[in-house]
């Protein structure tokens, strides 16, 4: 929910910023750059941390380590979110109608449009997977390696 939350109005956030379909299109693409490597630093150093917190000798991550993990990456977060919010300026301002929109007819809308349903039923399908390998990489760590420290060897170790 909270990724929602802030990544909805961040993803659109290059509309109202600049009318140029290049800078936009930086924009876009320095976002995804961005995300990219947030997501290798999180991947690589998660259960380093979490096997970190989890006291010392731990073999297995418990959920004070992955507690901790969660409170570091969310210092590290707020700070970030807070400097995009106050320092990105919407230059372009959008010119809006006044009409009540009607929900079953805004809804009844986005079902009939074919090229929305298509990104809807990729994007969950893609997200299904990639939550379901997740799961199961989980699982595989931690039961069939027998020891979560085991995976743990440089570089990945970010302690």
């Amino acid at each position: 929910m909270l990724y929602t939350l802030v990544n909805i109005p961040y993803s659109s956030l290059a509309a109202v910023m600049t009318e140029d379909p290049k800078q936009r299109n930086l924009i876009g693409t320095s976002r995804s750059v961005g995300m990219n490597i947030g997501m290798i630093i999180v991947n690589s150093c998660s259960a380093g941390l979490a096997l970190h917190f989890s006291g010392e000798g731990a073999e297995m991550a418990t959920g004070h380590g992955y507690m901790m993990t969660a409170i570091i990456y969310s210092i590290i977060a707020v700070p970030l979110f807070l400097i995009v919010f106050f320092t990105s300026k919407e230059v372009i301002m959008p010119e809006y109608e006044s009409r009540k929109l009607n929900p079953a007819e805004t809804l009844s809308g986005m079902v009939k449009n074919k090229y929305l349903m298509t990104i809807f039923l990729v994007s969950t399908t893609q997200m299904v997977a990639f939550m379901g390998r997740i799961s199961i990489t989980t699982y595989y760590v931690i039961y069939c390696l027998l020891h979560f420290s085991s995976c743990l060897k440089p570089p990945m170790y970010c302690s």
